[in-house]
């Protein structure tokens, strides 16, 4: 049976992006609440975005905000999954009714580093989002990558561009590609051309 990679457009911070998503078939939507990102965007203006759309998931993705700060927000808004990044106990957000996924940034880590946070959250979340925040060696990885994509869900943040993706796809297998939302070019105008031939591209690469 072919593998079914579902698409989630991250860092939404404009009404564009969000009506995209969801008529791309895209299967979920994150939005930055960490404060110190240049992505972030207030609660309340994501929540009036979510109003808008309807038929796709919610990711609300967070930096280094306490756990009260967190659940604040998720009360606040209709989420169906929190991303953290910061280190935390495997049992901190074991109140939080809704599932995890924790964030990692392969630029800071290395090899043996990423196997013990693995089996550290392995039992406690529901996916892990692999990133880099520079020019990024993915061969380094090529081995543990794909014993991850395998054993756990692994949303693939790293190089994916519409040359590349369907290798992606058939070589690693992961449970989500991430793609990044971006400014609108003015008000309610954006060119969605690029993204639309990754989405495109994925898609066909489902049963």
């Amino acid at each position: 049976m072919n593998h079914s990679t579902k698409i989630i457009i991250g860092n939404i911070t404009n009404l564009s992006d969000a009506r995209y998503a969801a008529a791309s078939g895209a299967d979920y939507i994150s939005f930055c609440f960490d404060t110190f990102s240049p992505n972030y965007i207030p609660p309340v203006k994501a929540k009036e975005m979510i109003d808008w759309v309807s038929g796709i998931k919610i990711i609300a993705s967070f930096g280094n905000q306490s756990k009260e700060e967190i659940e604040t927000i998720v009360s606040l808004i209709n989420i169906d999954e929190i991303e953290v990044e910061k280190e935390f106990l495997p049992d901190d957000f074991s109140e939080i009714d809704i599932p995890i996924i924790k964030k990692i940034n392969l630029n800071e880590t290395d090899e043996t580093k990423t196997k013990v946070m693995f089996e550290m959250y392995k039992e406690k979340v529901n996916a892990f989002h692999l990133y880099t925040s520079s020019p990024f060696d993915k061969s380094i990885y090529e081995n543990l990558l794909k014993e991850l994509c395998l054993s756990v869900n692994i949303i693939w943040e790293l190089d994916v561009n519409e040359n590349n993706i369907a290798s992606i796809i058939t070589d690693y297998k992961p449970y989500a590609i991430q793609l990044t939302g971006s400014d609108e070019e003015k008000t309610g105008y954006k060119d969605f051309e690029e993204m639309d031939k990754i989405v495109e591209k994925i898609l066909a690469e489902r049963v």
